[in-house]
């Protein structure tokens, strides 16, 4: 009777072993499974940094440019005002000496 116990006992104690390898090979398959997924996403998210990387260089760029061809814009500006300053000057000076001319052709 002893030995009986003893073996059920032990057949007992065996299937629990069998019990806690299964749940342990189910965890451990989950565990590959979310590793898995995880690499996946991280592999996505550096490949999405990447494309954000290079459209942010792509802007840079862009940027860079537009603010070039600004200053040269803002360049010409500055010198199509000081012509128009110069020629509205001239203008002036010469409907002066036009106005100075006429009162001078008339006192004649």
């Amino acid at each position: 009777l002893s030995v009986k116990r003893d073996r059920d006992d032990v057949e007992a104690k065996l299937d629990f072993s069998r019990e806690e390898a299964e749940d342990f090979r189910c965890k451990m398959k989950s565990f590959e499974s979310l590793a898995e997924t995880m690499t996946n996403q991280c592999e996505q998210l550096a490949s999405d940094r990447d494309n954000i990387e290079a459209k942010l260089g792509v802007a840079i760029l862009e940027s860079e440019e537009l603010r070039c061809k600004l200053d040269s814009s803002e360049s010409l500006a500055g010198s199509l005002t000081k012509q128009c300053e110069e020629l509205t000057s001239d203008r002036d000076d010469f409907q002066t000496k036009l106005k100075l001319s006429q009162q001078e052709s008339e006192d004649f």
